[in-house]
C-alpha cells in the first residue's frame, strides 16, 4: 500500500518529506525522502513506535551515513524482481 502525503497519512508523512512511502507486510519503506535529519528521524521514530520496521532502499551516500549512525545496517532484498540495497534496523 502506498502512503499518500496528506494530513491524514499515518506516521505524520506529508509534503514536507517528498519521496515515496509504502507499507509491505510489517515494513514501511521510505524511498527518495528529502527531509531534514530531525524531520526524517521523527518520521522513523513514529513508524517504529507504531510497530513497523523501517527500510530505506538505495539511499544516497549522505543518508547512508546518517542511517548507519542511527543503528541501521545494509541488507539486500528483492523488490520488483531486482535485488537492491536496503538499509534497516
Amino acid at each position: 500500500m502506498q502512503v499518500r502525503p496528506d494530513s491524514t497519512s499515518p506516521f505524520g508523512f506529508d509534503d514536507r518529506y517528498g519521496g515515496y512511502v509504502w507499507v509491505e507486510d510489517n515494513a514501511v519503506y521510505l524511498s527518495r525522502v528529502q527531509a531534514s535529519e530531525d524531520l526524517l528521524f521523527k518520521l522513523i521514530d513514529a513508524i517504529e513506535a507504531a510497530g513497523f520496521d523501517v527500510r530505506v532502499p538505495r539511499p544516497d551516500k549522505a543518508l547512508r551515513h546518517l542511517l548507519a549512525d542511527r543503528g541501521f545496517r545494509l541488507d539486500y532484498e528483492t523488490l520488483l524482481g531486482e535485488q537492491i540495497q536496503v538499509w534497516r534496523r
